[in-house]
């Protein structure tokens, strides 16, 4: 039996949980049917499998930040939280948040998340540059509007159901 944490409760369930630490230990993890979890804010259970669910919050290093551009490539396990503290003091900020900030980048580029600003802006996909996509292959795909573009288009709103995204790059607003 495992603890998972989601809403406020802990709750027991019999599961495979993994909490990778950098990709070589997501790449040993991955296998058919698993299913990436953050910090448990989705609806319902959508983030957990009872084979194999894999925790992707300690996926959360900067790989790159463009002060200049705005532009902000990180793991997908850092927190709306951690990017705000970090971006903030710079002059940036997300161009489009959920009500919490307690939801991963993963979170965000799988739910495709929008925000009060949505009638103005749209969904977080229209500021996601690129992401790493790794299949239960243990091969890392590269996304973007002009790279791999169908599974770039699956994979935004797709609630992880393509593939582990282990990294993002997106557009910051000033």
């Amino acid at each position: 039996k495992k603890q998972i944490s989601g809403w406020g409760k802990n709750i027991s369930i019999n599961t495979n949980i993994f909490f990778p630490k950098n990709l070589i230990e997501l790449k040993k993890n991955i296998k058919n049917n698993c299913i990436a979890r953050g910090l448990g804010r989705s609806y319902g259970d959508s983030s957990i499998n009872l084979s194999k669910t894999i925790v992707t919050t300690n996926l959360k290093k900067i790989i790159h930040f463009d002060k200049k551009k705005g532009i902000l490539e990180a793991e997908t396990g850092i927190s709306i939280e951690e990017i705000l503290n970090l971006i903030v003091k710079e002059g940036w900020f997300l161009p489009v948040t959920p009500g919490s900030k307690k939801v991963t980048l993963g979170g965000m580029i799988a739910s495709d998340v929008h925000g009060k600003n949505h009638h103005k802006v749209g969904n977080f996909s229209n500021f996601i540059i690129s992401f790493k996509l790794l299949n239960n292959k243990r091969k890392i795909i590269e996304c973007s509007k002009n790279k791999n573009n169908l599974l770039y288009k699956y994979t935004l709103g797709g609630m992880g159901l393509t593939g582990i995204i282990y990294s993002g790059k997106i557009k910051l607003k000033k």
